[in-house]
């Protein structure tokens, strides 16, 4: 007995002390609040748990060993508050009410902040909310924090729900680890009764996030089975009525867990409040910055507000949109807003966006970037771009303020683009656009004249009130030469660096400067830079003798050697000979945008026409062209001139020029390689659904590198036709297709491959004509050194020259060759359009020259739609020689400058001719009577797309003939057709043979005798009207009691089909016609009685 004794007094006192003794090991703290004053330090306010559970009075207040529980075991009326600095092991809320701490100084969590999910009894269709507070000045560490868990169920009646919820507004919060927040479905088998719905807001201060950010749900209950649909939210919160500004740190390299729940996530929500949602994106490494592809967002009303970007570490925005409602904040590593090709979408009012340095210098660079909803952006500071492909659009009546800190980047690749600008939509300030210039290391191809333009302006004319830009920007990157004084950096008494041209001027043999059209520019270093100095208009030599302004939309011409570095490739410099090669070079060109409407004013004219000076000026081979170029910083489609319905709402107006469907407009544009005029004519006629004006040569009249795209910062010329002719551009006129890089190659020339181009039919073909065909040949003295011509058959072209279908040769700027094809009144042409090819050769005479005497070729380069009945032969009258150039494309010969009959117009032409053997044969043509009337077949070869058939019958004797059954060629060999309504007596049957170009041939007539209906029946209804659109009509007649007859009505169309039966007794027939398609249609009357043919007649429907 005595060691039981024993035993139980040493567990009565072993109870008693642990009652009512000071805890030495970590304890279990419940907050009660009981001394009045909500202090934590003060141990009144708390009770230890003890054993068995049983509260005793506290010692002291909680320390760094401790786990401290609120609203856990106890109520309370007073909150805790911490005003120094305080530690614990962990820290839980519990759900007896809601619970509110407050930090004023700072809090030390070396465990867990848990808001522990309910096991409270709620009643049916009811709900429950508990909140945990952290609150204050202070500051909160912790290594993780949760609210709520994944196996917690609750008593409850049925479909209850708990809502718990953890509120963060101190001061600043940091979490070392990750933020979890779980919820719970009670399900009893599969029927969900109950939720634990749990959330975390982030409601004012910072929070800083070093793991992960979680959501899940789970199960829980009586035999569970089914999918939790209990409610798991995080979420950067402003509410109805705070001013607060809470702000999200993310510093993990994956700041989203990715097994959270979809749409869970919320970086910006505000149901009214004036606070502003931050996040900041912090990561010291590589770090995924999220967009609206990231499904565990939630993106309405945004996905982010203010957005902010800090620490070393790379910043990867996901693809799809990045879409901010705030202020955009960078500083420390590169933001990659290229690499996956995102979308920066600042969909605000009023935002700004500035930059402390990152990527170090380079700033932040946008693949695409779009500012909407309406308000003033501004650029504030630092450095901000769009890429060499990038697209910057400015939408919904909003304002962009660069400020100067926006660059339009421009590469080998590309250059970027700004979209067109809808009404009320702006952008200011002075923007950075570049261009990019291609050289060569390896050789001086590339070293000469470039055409070029402005998409900025630097001031507006006082005369005109034209946007004027000045040339001062070139000098930081290229050598402009100039007379002494005229603020150049190399000086000649020679010919300059920069041109202007004008139309009104008579051509003199003799220099640049003294004889041609262009006037070299002679003075660039005025106090107003925009003043130019130049040489007055009959001026022959390079003074400056007149001040202009240059307004943008005009042209002007630039002779670019490479840099400003002597580069030691050749033994001379950029400025002596033998020259250095001239390397690859981007010009920047600083100054407000151009935008809205640019009308083209003429540098040396004040009103707004285009120059064309008439027969009393002996100037036939300028007049009429006109040095203009693309104002806008993004690629223009030339096939939008004149191209609306309404020819001055075209995105490209032409004031009295013709519309492009009819008359279709040339360019020439200058090739940097071989110093040729290359010219593109837009495509004729309408352009279609599937050949719209975003398509790259949609015209295959074209030589060399010239398109129908015309790049950011490229001159061009156009031919005006009479003096009251202007140019327009309009925002439209812009495309964001971007040139391919080694079309970029032939710098600012957006050219593709042939292979690449889907050339449409004329969309409004003759019938009986092919589609038009395109001959395109080059001459070549090297790889570098080429000219190209192209000639297009057209059935409504002439063969003399005519401005508006041909475009004239223009020669080239120190091309050391030329090719061109010759008009029947003998003008020389870089793109000719011809009548349609006959059933006879056609002969085309060719011009050919060069500067020096040697080798050269001539070949086939392109072919389009040219029908293989054709033969393309190459005549060479000097050596009496010919080649079938498809067969072989290429031909070598000589030209001797001493021999004058080895070069000009006498020597080659092209002769295109059809290979009879190859033509249409017919093999065949049969009819015979069958039971189902006459059947007609016949056998060809050689037919092709571009070849028809009509079956014809005659029931005259072959006096005329009518047209049953039209078909176009399949290529399948066989045809046929039965005419099921023969004439009673006499049929002769002809097939009608519709070959290319117009050119018809018939068959055999052959003759069927029918039994059919008697010819007296034809066409003895009398049908009105006739032709219709709407209906048809006939009489009746009556029998010979005066009673009208029941008779039945057949409509059928030429292919003997029967489309409508009706049965009538009514003396006047009437019937709605208009659904059928335009055409013949028969129309049998029958008697329902007897069974015999009343009547038979044709009409039309229109």
């Amino acid at each position: 007995m005595g060691i039981f004794r024993l035993i139980a007094l040493t567990f009565f006192f072993t109870l008693v002390i642990s009652l009512t003794s000071k805890p030495v090991f970590a304890a279990v703290y419940d907050w009660y609040g009981s001394a009045g004053d909500n202090a934590w330090a003060n141990k009144a306010n708390w009770k230890v748990l003890g054993f068995l559970g049983v509260p005793g009075t506290a010692s002291n207040a909680p320390g760094a060993t401790d786990d401290v529980q609120i609203g856990v075991n106890q109520t309370f009326s007073s909150a805790p508050t911490i005003s120094t600095s305080v530690s614990c092991k962990s820290l839980s809320f519990g759900t007896l009410q809601s619970s509110t701490l407050t930090v004023n100084g700072s809090l030390a969590v070396t465990g867990a902040i848990i808001q522990l999910p309910s096991a409270i009894q709620i009643n049916l269709l009811s709900s429950n909310v508990i909140t945990g507070t952290l609150a204050g000045s202070g500051t909160v560490t912790c290594t993780s924090l949760q609210a709520g868990d994944l196996i917690t169920a609750f008593n409850i009646n049925a479909l209850s729900q708990n809502f718990i919820q953890f509120v963060s507004t101190v001061n600043s919060l940091t979490i070392t680890g990750n933020i979890n927040v779980y919820s719970t479905t009670y399900f009893a088998t599969v029927v969900p009764l109950g939720f634990n719905n749990a959330a975390f807001y982030l409601r004012g201060g910072t929070a800083t996030v070093t793991g992960q950010i979680l959501t899940a749900t789970g199960i829980t209950g009586l035999l569970s089975i089914g999918t939790s649909t209990a409610i798991a939210t995080f979420s950067v919160d402003v509410p109805t009525g705070s001013a607060l500004n809470p702000t999200l740190k993310l510093t993990n390299t994956l700041p989203i867990d990715p097994s959270s729940i979809n749409g869970s996530i919320d970086f910006y929500s505000n149901t009214g409040g004036t606070g502003i949602a931050t996040t900041e994106y912090a990561g010291a490494s590589a770090q995924t910055v999220y967009s609206n592809t990231a499904g565990k967002l939630d993106h309405s009303p945004s996905t982010y507000q203010n957005l902010t970007f800090s620490s070393a570490g790379q910043k990867n925005i996901q693809s799809g949109a990045l879409l901010i409602a705030g202020n955009w904040s960078s500083a420390g590593g590169k933001v990659d807003a290229v690499a996956t090709n995102p979308t920066v979408t600042f969909q605000g009012t009023t935002q700004s966006l500035t930059d402390g340095g990152s990527d170090s210098p380079n700033g932040v660079v946008f693949r695409n970037v779009i500012f909407k909803g309406g308000g003033t952006k501004t650029i504030s500071s630092g450095n901000f771009a769009v890429n060499d492909i990038g697209i910057l659009s400015v939408k919904e009546s909003s304002a962009l303020a660069a400020g100067g800190n926006l660059t339009l980047q421009s590469d080998a690749i590309g250059s970027a683009s700004v979209d067109a600008l809808p009404l009320g939509s702006s952008i200011s300030g002075n923007v950075k656009v570049q261009r990019f210039i291609q050289g060569s290391s390896t050789s001086l191809s590339k070293r000469g004249y470039r055409f070029m333009s402005s998409s900025v302006y630097t001031a507006t004319s006082l005369i005109t009130g034209a946007k004027v830009f000045d040339f001062n920007y070139l000098l930081s990157s290229i050598y402009l030469s100039g007379a002494a004084g005229g603020g150049f950096n190399v000086t000649t008494t020679t010919n300059p660096s920069l041109y202007l041209y004008r139309e009104d001027l008579v051509p003199l043999t003799g220099g640049f400067t003294t004889g041609s059209n262009y006037k070299g520019i002679a003075k660039i270093n005025n106090t107003n830079l925009y003043d130019i100095g130049t040489q007055k208009r009959l001026t022959k030599t390079n003074v400056n003798d007149t001040t202009v302004n240059v307004p943008v939309g005009n042209g002007f011409l630039m002779f670019f050697r490479g840099d400003k570095t002597d580069n030691g490739t050749q033994t001379g410099t950029k400025t002596t000979l033998p020259y250095d090669f001239p390397e690859n070079v981007t010009l920047t060109q600083v100054g407000n945008l151009n935008t809205g409407t640019v009308d083209v004013i003429l540098w040396f004219r004040t009103d707004k026409l285009l120059s064309y000076t008439n027969n009393s000026l002996a100037n036939a081979l300028p007049r009429g062209h006109n040095f203009v170029g693309n104002p806008y910083p993004s690629t223009i489609n030339w096939e939008k001139f004149n191209r609306a319905s309404t020819l001055n709402q075209s995105s490209i107006y032409g004031a009295n020029f013709p519309a492009a469907a009819t008359a279709p407009m040339a360019i020439w544009f200058t090739n940097p390689s071989t110093h040729q005029f290359d010219a593109y004519i837009q495509k004729s006629g309408t352009i279609t659904t599937a050949d719209t004006t975003t398509t790259i040569n949609p015209s295959a009249l074209y030589t060399g590198a010239a398109s129908n795209m015309i790049a950011s910062g490229q001159g061009f010329f156009i031919q005006a036709t009479a003096a009251n002719q202007s140019l327009s551009f309009r925002e439209t006129a812009k495309s964001t297709l971007q040139p391919t890089a080694s079309n970029l190659l032939q710098l600012m020339s957006v050219h593709t491959p042939l292979a690449a181009i889907a050339v449409a039919p004329d969309p409004n073909p003759d019938a009986d004509r092919g589609p038009d065909a395109v001959i395109a040949l080059k001459m070549r003295m090297d790889s570098i050194n080429t000219d190209e011509i192209a000639i297009g058959f057209n059935y409504k072209c002439s063969p003399l020259y005519i401005n508006g279908e041909d475009a004239e040769d223009m020669g080239g700027n120190g091309a050391l060759l030329s090719l061109s094809v010759l008009s029947a009144d003998s003008v020389n042409l870089a793109i000719s359009r011809v009548p349609l090819l006959k059933s006879t050769q056609q002969v085309y005479p060719l011009f050919v020259s060069a500067v020096n005497s040697g080798l050269y070729k001539l070949e086939l380069s392109r072919q389009v739609n040219l029908p293989g009945v054709y033969e393309v032969w190459l005549k060479d009258a000097f050596t009496n020689d010919s080649l079938d150039m498809r067969t072989n494309k290429v031909y070598s010969f000589n030209i001797y400058k001493d021999q004058p009959a080895t070069y000009g117009n006498k020597r080659f032409s092209l002769v295109v001719r059809p290979n009879q053997r190859l033509g249409l044969h017919l093999l065949n043509f049969t009819a015979a009577r069958v039971t189902t009337g006459v059947k007609t077949t016949w056998l060809v070869e050689n037919e092709a797309d571009y070849t028809s058939f009509s079956l014809e019958r005659s029931t005259d004797n072959g006096k005329t003939f009518e047209s049953l059954d039209s078909t176009k060629s399949t290529a399948i060999g066989n045809y046929g057709f039965t005419d099921k309504f023969p004439a009673k007596g006499l049929n002769i049957y002809r097939l009608k043979l519709n070959y290319m170009y117009g050119e018809i041939t018939y068959s055999k007539s052959i003759s069927i005798n029918d039994i059919g209906i008697a010819n007296n029946l034809v066409n003895n209804l009398n049908i009105f009207p006739n032709p219709t659109a709407n209906s048809i009509n006939f009489m009746m007649p009556a029998d010979a009691k005066g009673n009208t007859p029941s008779y039945n009505v057949q409509i059928i169309n030429s292919a003997g089909s029967v489309l409508k039966k009706v049965d009538s007794s009514a003396s006047h027939w009437q019937n709605d016609v208009s659904n059928l398609s335009p055409g013949t249609y028969i129309i049998q009357v029958t008697n329902n009685d007897d069974k015999t043919v009343w009547g038979v007649s044709k009409f039309v429907k229109k």
